[in-house]
């Protein structure tokens, strides 16, 4: 076992939903600029259903870096359980830890205007996600902090709702008419309960970018703290994820693939890589995920795993963060 020496804070907030002003709860769910589908998805998910009132937990993890450095040379604890599935998210498996591609500094990303990826798509099948961003409104919940990573994790949620192929710009691309027909509504009481860890990744620009130490460091800080949050809520922990912060944020599947595995190895948390076989992921394979795993238990510390990262950089682009 990794011996965490300066342990992370793992604080507990609690926040209070209230049904009193519906009218109030959409006026803010609809203050952002958003398209006329856009608008039509959020009536249908998050303004269509009762509003209750509501105490939301949550939790928020931080490290200083003098305490996290000392990770990044201590011997790496044996492999977890690593498995993939061509599946995409179905929240299917009761208790387990669900990753959310957040942004660093707006809670739910664009869930509110024109976003219409990961983290807004989770937004609106877990109506309780909006609801917390609300009540929370004053004091926003960061997933990053000047610069330093400080993951989230709300437990206990569950699904209300499943968007079909309405994801990226397909929202844009179909009849206003035909939305309706893209959103099931499910039945909570028939939903596993799952937990929600979010973690910002770096926000490349696009132009020609190589990953630093710095950046590993903090993408790896990012995911420990969360995999980290989730083993001291569940001891048996299994964390499902997938290519994270390799759309519009411009990571490099491959390195952040061998991240978190490494992460998913400090923490001792299994980890389920989802959604392989996109074609828009074309370095995000089972065999190179195999091909991580290798690589991470072939070291025997973080730092080697970044000085690997980094001559792999050297020699193939594809390691690199992508130019837009």
């Amino acid at each position: 076992m990794i011996q965490v020496v300066g342990k992370p804070t793992f604080q507990e907030y609690k926040a209070v939903f209230s049904s009193s002003s519906p009218e109030e709860y959409s006026s803010w769910i609809l203050g952002k600029p958003h398209s006329e589908k856009k608008r039509r998805v959020l009536e249908l998910t998050l303004l269509s259903r009762p509003l209750v009132n509501k105490e939301i937990a949550y939790y928020q993890l931080a490290q200083p870096d003098e305490s996290f450095a000392t990770l990044l040379t201590q011997k790496l604890p044996k492999a977890q359980k690593f498995s993939t599935t061509f599946k995409w998210y179905t929240y299917e498996s009761a208790n387990h830890f669900y990753v959310d591609f957040a942004h660093p500094s707006v809670f739910g990303g664009g869930f509110r205007g024109f976003g219409n990826v990961q983290e807004e798509t989770l937004f609106c099948e877990f109506p309780a996600l909006p609801e917390l961003a609300f009540a929370t409104r004053d004091q926003p919940i960061h997933a990053s902090k000047a610069n330093d990573p400080t993951p989230f994790i709300i437990p206990n949620l569950k699904r209300e709702v499943v968007l079909r192929d309405l994801y990226g710009q397909a929202l844009e691309q179909i009849a206003l008419n035909d939305i309706p027909s893209r959103i099931e509504k499910l039945d909570p009481q028939k939903e596993s309960t799952v937990n929600i860890i979010g973690m910002a990744a770096i926000h490349w620009a696009g132009d020609e970018n190589h990953y630093q130490l710095h950046d590993l460091k903090y993408l790896l800080k990012a995911a420990y703290l969360g995999f980290y949050g989730a083993k001291q809520l569940a001891p048996n922990a299994t964390v499902h994820t997938a290519p994270w912060g390799c759309g519009v944020f411009l990571n490099s599947e491959k390195t952040i693939t061998v991240i978190q595995t490494l992460a998913a190895v400090m923490a001792e948390v299994d980890l389920v890589f989802e959604g392989l076989g996109n074609p828009s992921n074309p370095n995000y394979t089972t065999e190179f995920i195999d091909g991580a795993k290798k690589l991470v238990m072939g070291k025997s510390s973080a730092e080697e795993v970044f000085q690997a990262i980094l001559e792999n950089q050297e020699r193939d682009r594809s390691w690199a963060p992508k130019t837009a």
